[in-house]
Protein backbone atom coordinates (compact mmCIF):
# COMPACT_ATOMS: atom_id res chain seq x y z
CA UNK A 1 0.00 0.00 0.00
CA UNK A 2 1.09 3.52 -0.85
CA UNK A 3 2.44 6.39 1.57
CA UNK A 4 2.16 9.62 1.59
CA UNK A 5 5.15 10.62 -0.02
CA UNK A 6 5.85 14.08 2.75
CA UNK A 7 5.04 12.32 5.72
CA UNK A 8 5.28 8.72 4.76
CA UNK A 9 1.82 8.16 6.36
CA UNK A 10 0.69 4.59 4.89
CA UNK A 11 -2.73 4.96 3.10
CA UNK A 12 -6.15 3.39 4.19
CA UNK A 13 -7.27 0.61 1.93
CA UNK A 14 -10.70 1.96 1.74
CA UNK A 15 -9.20 5.42 1.12
CA UNK A 16 -7.53 4.43 -2.17
CA UNK A 17 -10.64 1.72 -3.37
CA UNK A 18 -13.06 5.17 -2.88
CA UNK A 19 -10.91 6.84 -4.97
CA UNK A 20 -10.13 4.39 -7.50
CA UNK A 21 -14.22 3.94 -8.11
CA UNK A 22 -15.32 7.68 -7.87
CA UNK A 23 -13.40 8.98 -10.97
CA UNK A 24 -10.05 8.89 -9.51
CA UNK A 25 -10.33 11.01 -7.09
CA UNK A 26 -7.69 12.75 -5.63
CA UNK A 27 -6.40 11.70 -2.02
CA UNK A 28 -5.71 13.58 0.86
CA UNK A 29 -2.97 13.12 3.92
CA UNK A 30 -5.05 12.80 7.31
CA UNK A 31 -1.83 13.36 8.80
CA UNK A 32 -0.09 16.64 6.89
CA UNK A 33 -2.51 17.39 4.03
CA UNK A 34 -0.45 16.77 1.23
CA UNK A 35 -3.30 16.05 -2.26
CA UNK A 36 -2.59 12.69 -3.87
CA UNK A 37 -3.32 12.10 -7.58
CA UNK A 38 -3.36 8.84 -9.47
CA UNK A 39 -0.68 8.53 -12.16
CA UNK A 40 -1.56 8.09 -15.61
CA UNK A 41 0.44 4.83 -15.90
CA UNK A 42 -1.49 3.43 -13.25
CA UNK A 43 -5.65 4.87 -14.33
CA UNK A 44 -4.37 2.79 -17.86
CA UNK A 45 -3.55 -0.72 -15.24
CA UNK A 46 -6.56 -0.07 -13.40
CA UNK A 47 -8.60 0.45 -16.70
CA UNK A 48 -7.03 -2.36 -18.27
CA UNK A 49 -7.97 -4.96 -14.68
CA UNK A 50 -11.59 -3.36 -14.19
CA UNK A 51 -12.87 -3.57 -17.66
CA UNK A 52 -10.51 -4.98 -20.22
CA UNK A 53 -9.60 -8.21 -18.43
CA UNK A 54 -13.25 -9.29 -17.31
CA UNK A 55 -14.40 -8.87 -20.94
CA UNK A 56 -11.48 -10.99 -21.89
CA UNK A 57 -12.45 -13.93 -19.30
CA UNK A 58 -16.17 -13.16 -20.35
CA UNK A 59 -15.08 -14.12 -24.29
CA UNK A 60 -12.75 -16.94 -23.29
CA UNK A 61 -15.99 -18.51 -21.50
CA UNK A 62 -18.46 -17.81 -23.97
CA UNK A 63 -16.16 -19.60 -26.44
CA UNK A 64 -15.49 -22.48 -24.38
CA UNK A 65 -18.92 -23.03 -23.35
CA UNK A 66 -22.22 -22.81 -23.58
CA UNK A 67 -24.27 -19.65 -22.29
CA UNK A 68 -25.59 -20.26 -18.38
CA UNK A 69 -25.05 -19.02 -14.98
CA UNK A 70 -21.57 -19.43 -14.42
CA UNK A 71 -20.37 -17.80 -16.72
CA UNK A 72 -22.56 -14.65 -15.35
CA UNK A 73 -21.29 -15.86 -11.91
CA UNK A 74 -17.17 -16.20 -12.44
CA UNK A 75 -17.01 -13.03 -14.36
CA UNK A 76 -18.93 -11.40 -11.42
CA UNK A 77 -16.18 -12.86 -8.75
CA UNK A 78 -13.30 -12.15 -11.28
CA UNK A 79 -14.46 -8.43 -11.12
CA UNK A 80 -15.12 -8.64 -7.59
CA UNK A 81 -11.46 -10.09 -6.85
CA UNK A 82 -9.88 -7.53 -9.46
CA UNK A 83 -11.09 -4.78 -7.69
CA UNK A 84 -10.44 -5.74 -4.16
CA UNK A 85 -6.68 -6.13 -4.74
CA UNK A 86 -6.74 -3.12 -7.07
CA UNK A 87 -5.72 -0.67 -4.36
CA UNK A 88 -2.32 -2.19 -4.03
CA UNK A 89 -1.52 -1.81 -7.68
CA UNK A 90 -2.12 1.87 -8.11
CA UNK A 91 0.29 4.78 -7.85
CA UNK A 92 -0.13 8.53 -6.39
CA UNK A 93 1.94 11.62 -7.04
CA UNK A 94 1.83 14.41 -4.31
CA UNK A 95 0.25 17.54 -6.08
CA UNK A 96 1.36 20.42 -2.69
Amino acid sequence: MQKCIQCQTPFKWSTVYKSLWFAYSPIHCNNCGTKHTITFTSRIIATIMLVVLPLLWMNYSFNEMAFDATISFSVLVLLILVSLFSPFLVHYNSKT
